[in-house]
């Protein structure tokens, strides 16, 4: 029962990161194509960089 549901929840989250990584709306037919997702490297473009972590102080 366990293994049922951890399968179930994964596949939740892997289709819910597919929808949000998606060009257009996935549909059975585009769902296999890599055209239909956005890149890496369009990815890391769209991405603002983020902060370094703070120095720490001088001791």
């Amino acid at each position: 029962m366990t293994l049922a549901l951890v399968s179930a929840n994964i596949r939740k989250i892997l289709t819910f990161i597919q929808s949000e990584l998606a060009r257009v709306p996935l549909t059975t037919r585009n769902k296999s194509f890599a055209s239909t997702y956005y890149s890496s490297a369009e990815i890391t473009a769209a991405t603002p960089p983020t902060e370094t972590a703070p120095s720490p102080p001088p001791s």
